[in-house]
């Protein structure tokens, strides 16, 4: 048996009595695990503490705690979605524990951090900042504009509270950094 903290990127009913989670570890990157029985109180974008047993190559759930949520009592569709886009993309770009363990200590501090909502522009800077983590974000779109150049060369090193608190990004910056963003994304896909 072995204990970790984990993002719930995804969780499915497979069968009436079979549930499958992915999730995203610190230690050991991306992970499926399996439960026989129906979990509460855990929902994508959470982190919890889980206990797993290993039997025949298979990652079963022992116990699972939240320790995190990220549902809030004040999002609204538009905040809420964005940052369920932010989860999708750790869902499918994120496999190594190489590059886990900074976008997982990344995530956790934007959840203590992060108030009642998030702006889209703040989304996707975090979304560049884990792609730039990941080594797949497109140095090419930031090359026309001091301002991009400067905040590509920056986002992994910038504390993610002045993130929260930067203002919003000018129309043709979020342009550029939502096609790199997808650019990015595609090559995962």
């Amino acid at each position: 048996m072995y204990t970790f903290d984990a993002i719930i990127l995804e969780k499915n009913i497979l069968r009436e009595k079979q549930i499958r989670i992915v999730v995203l570890t610190k230690e050991y990157g991306k992970i499926t695990l399996w439960h026989k029985k129906h979990i509460t109180g855990v929902d994508i974008g959470d982190i919890a503490r889980v206990v797993v047993r290993r039997e025949n190559s298979m990652n079963y759930i022992k116990s699972i705690d939240t320790k995190l949520y990220l549902i809030h009592k004040k999002w609204n569709y538009n905040s809420l979605f964005s940052f369920l886009s932010l989860i999708k993309t750790l869902r499918f770009c994120v496999a190594s524990e190489e590059s886990s363990s900074q976008i997982f200590s990344d995530y956790e501090r934007v959840l203590r951090i992060m108030g009642d909502s998030i702006s889209l522009d703040c989304c996707q800077l975090l979304q560049m900042r884990i792609f730039k983590h990941l080594g797949s974000l497109n140095p090419d779109f930031f090359q026309e504009d001091a301002v991009l150049r400067y905040m590509y060369q920056k986002i992994t090193e910038t504390p993610l509270e002045r993130i929260f608190k930067a203002q919003p990004l000018q129309s043709h910056h979020k342009e550029i950094i939502e096609k790199s963003n997808l650019f990015s994304l595609s090559t995962f896909l």
